[in-house]
């Protein structure tokens, strides 16, 4: 059984959370100061640019990934994002859920990311959609592609845009003197 995990700790305030990357103890709520050592933040609210920030240790982090730990899902998430781990399964499913969002069209096609349009050729699919979203027949339309470009791509521009910021620089700039 894991003693520790690698988890978010939600500082903020109302309807402005800001969450620590933190390695706590297991067993108990994130808020009761259990906290081991912080390892990065997350500001989950996008700046005016559509950016998510997030600061990991990245020496820190892989400490306590060889260390006996549980990870939540959402650091996987973001680890995997920044490149550290693989790639998340749940974020593949979520970009693939934003791809077939018909209210995202328009900022695929501003942006120049519609190249494999195709429509629906279930009308339950069309009549679904039309439900959930108001559109007329004409103007609802899936992107659909299986390439993994498609789904980086997807990730970087709606999703998640990840700045990494090594915490402890100094070891970066000692190493380039």
């Amino acid at each position: 059984m894991f003693k520790h995990a690698l988890t978010f700790a939600r500082f903020g305030c109302r309807n402005r959370p800001f969450f620590h990357i933190v390695v706590a103890k297991r067993k108990t709520r994130r808020w009761q100061g259990d906290i081991i050592e912080q390892v990065g933040t997350y500001d989950p609210l996008p700046n005016e640019f559509n950016e998510k920030f997030v600061a990991l240790d990245f020496n820190r982090v892989r400490y306590w990934l060889g260390q006996d730990i549980a990870i939540s899902r959402s650091v996987l998430e973001l680890l995997g994002l920044s490149g550290l781990l693989p790639i998340h399964p749940f974020t593949y499913l979520r970009a693939r859920q934003n791809r077939r969002n018909p209210l995202l069209i328009p900022y695929f096609e501003k942006n120049g990311m519609l190249q494999n349009v195709q429509q629906p050729t279930d009308s339950s699919e069309y009549s679904k959609i039309i439900k959930q979203t108001g559109l007329s027949f004409d103007t609802v339309v899936v992107y659909d592609s299986g390439h993994l470009s498609c789904i980086r791509i997807l990730l970087e521009h709606v999703l998640l845009i990840i700045y990494i910021i090594v915490l402890n620089h100094n070891t970066i700039t000692m190493e380039n003197h």
